[in-house]
């Protein structure tokens, strides 16, 4: 019952995103027109490359997380009843244990919390992962694996979703929310993809440095 009820979960998911991509694509195909008429226009060149840019940053994510998530029987072990958190969560956890970095996840909010934001699947799951991706990133910096570590927290409030991620750094003075990635130009995008989505929502997002190279990130997404 299990892996029919997950293989119709997936199929839904996957059903969402191909019509986001194909959306994506028709909107692309408009933007290439209308780069034409505004190529004397600077700014609005610039804003139109951005949002191709921001697209093409976070398909590869998306791909992975399905590729993934039917690779992995996620109904194994449960962080919450949400399928889409819960896929997520069971593949970063797999990447730290990979990566020799030690993950706490806590989450306590409602099967449908996630429906409540004005957020799609799709956008919810690129924030997710580009908030890990820059946790994980910067604990393998660090070489004593002892030190590696990372708390995800999510929590149902009256209002709305309040996510938390506390990580490690090798330097939290050096951090300055760029990549270390040699793809400076695609992968550079991380930090202002998270800061659009969370606007789109109308939440807001907080960095915060703490003492013993501790770096704590608090995203609240307020309900529609």
């Amino acid at each position: 019952m299990y892996k029919v009820a997950l293989g119709a979960v997936l199929l839904l998911f996957i059903h969402m995103w191909v019509k986001e991509v194909l959306r994506e694509e028709e909107n692309n195909e408009k933007r290439k027109e209308g780069l034409l008429s505004i190529i004397s226009t600077d700014g609005e060149l610039q804003k139109q490359i951005d949002i191709i840019r921001k697209y093409r940053h976070d398909i590869p994510k998306h791909i992975h997380m399905m590729e993934e998530t039917i690779d992995r029987d996620i109904m194994e072990k449960r962080f919450c009843d949400n399928e889409l958190l819960n896929a997520v969560a069971k593949i970063k956890e797999a990447e730290c244990r990979q990566k020799n970095i030690s993950i706490k996840i806590d989450f306590k909010l409602e099967k449908d919390a996630i429906e409540k934001i004005n957020l799609s699947a799709i956008k919810v799951s690129g924030l997710i992962q580009n908030l890990l991706d820059n946790a994980i990133e910067e604990n393998c910096r660090i070489t004593d694996l002892e030190e590696r570590e990372i708390k995800w927290t999510i929590l149902q409030a009256d209002f709305g979703l309040k996510m938390q991620i506390k990580n490690a750094c090798l330097d939290i003075d050096k951090i300055d929310f760029e990549t270390k990635k040699e793809e400076k130009e695609l992968h550079g995008w991380g930090v202002k993809i998270i800061k659009e989505i969370v606007d789109e929502a109308q939440g807001t997002i907080q960095y915060i440095k703490e003492q013993n190279n501790r770096l704590k990130v608090i995203v609240f997404l307020p309900f529609q």
